[in-house]
């Protein structure tokens, strides 16, 4: 689950990055997801920057939680971490959608 809502979270992030012109890396439909964190918060012009930083440090955790959960076998990942994952994961939609409305 906490994969998903990272990779839903990404996708609707790359769209709104790919709306206002930035270009991908050649031969892939999204950003790097070391850097998308970064990305966001210095291409995603139609977000206001301080909701821009909170789109950047919610991806920043859902990134975080995906690469405990992916490859960190040794580290529980519990109920709460994957509520707090689809909690982040509407953040950026609700915050995206406003930005989209304005």
């Amino acid at each position: 689950m906490i994969s998903r809502a990272y990779y839903a979270a990404y996708a609707r992030i790359s769209g709104a990055l790919r709306e206002v012109g930035f270009a991908m890396p050649t031969g892939r439909e999204g950003p790097s997801h070391g850097q998308i964190a970064e990305i966001v918060e210095n291409n995603l012009s139609t977000v206001r920057r301080e909701d821009r930083r909170l789109v950047s440090g919610r991806i920043r955790r859902l990134y975080n939680l995906r690469v405990m959960a992916d490859y960190r076998p040794s580290t529980l990942v519990d109920n709460g971490e994957a509520r707090e994952a689809l909690r982040l994961m509407h953040d950026v939609f609700r915050m995206l959608r406003e930005a989209a409305s304005a």
